[in-house]
């Protein structure tokens, strides 16, 4: 039974509303611990949110004024500023810190067993992966090797790529996956909150396990480049690093839905 509109195709997110994004969802946390949290870890987790909401704003702001300026963005004053004090929230906490938004955990992701994860942080859910043998197999859109383009043609800036033509059409058509048709590509933002630490990651692939296999590598948002809409944003998962591609470049994808 179909429980939600289909939205195959329909406009995703773009790189003007990632800084937005970011922010309400760090408010929005940092407003509502989990039930399980004791007093300190609430402290905890609310300032780890809003020392990575700052970190992601800086990153945003030091990358548009490199655009602007033709030279390469230089991340040192963020990671001086605000990625330390990422970390300092977990040291200065201790035990009482809980499994937060950048380190994961049991209990923050709950296995649906239906072939997804939900993630109580955020009440995002999230696709699992599978097969992960090196053979692509584009019959099953949860195949861990599959690739996908995010437009068709090289110069192309609609979202008419087999990320959204296949992928999302096979997951919000028929009976839907998961009995729900509302899945699209995560925004940046909603991206990089599955990451297991800030940059530079320390595993990899950075990633709970508890979402199925992961490859060590590109994973599309749903957000274009604001400055260059032939090119979109992703996710690195092997430090988890951030920044676009060319979006004809075949890359891996990871379906979400809910949190708006």
């Amino acid at each position: 039974m179909r429980c939600d509109a289909p939205t195959t195709s329909g406009p995703q997110p773009t790189a003007r509303t990632g800084l937005v994004a970011v922010m309400v969802l760090a408010g929005i946390l940092g407003l509502s611990a989990p039930t399980w949290a004791a007093a300190d870890a609430q402290q905890c987790e609310r300032a780890v949110l809003l020392a990575s909401a700052k970190h992601s704003a800086c990153l945003f702001r030091a990358r548009a004024v490199a655009t602007m300026a033709g030279t390469p963005a230089d991340y040192r004053l963020c990671e001086d500023r605000f990625g330390k004090k990422v970390l300092a929230a977990n040291q200065k906490y201790g035990p009482a810190c809980p499994k937060n938004i950048w380190t994961g955990g049991s209990q923050r992701f709950v296995d649906q067993s239906d072939g997804t994860v939900r993630d109580e942080a955020t009440g995002l859910q999230w696709e699992k992966k599978r097969n992960l043998d090196g053979k692509p197999n584009l019959d099953d859109p949860h195949d861990a090797d599959n690739v996908y383009p995010w437009t068709a043609k090289p110069s192309g800036k609609d979202a008419d790529g087999t990320a959204f033509t296949r992928f999302l059409a096979v997951l919000n058509g028929g009976e839907c996956f998961a009995k729900h048709c509302d899945w699209r590509l995560p925004a940046l933002a909603e991206l990089r909150t599955i990451l297991l630490s800030p940059m530079p990651c320390g595993a990899n692939p950075c990633v709970d396990p508890i979402f199925g296999p992961t490859r060590p590598s590109i994973y599309w948002s749903g957000e274009e480049s604001v400055w260059h809409p032939v090119r979109a944003w992703y996710v690195f998962f092997v430090n988890g690093y951030w920044t676009t591609a060319a979006k004809v470049s075949p890359s891996y994808v990871r379906a979400v839905r809910g949190g708006r």
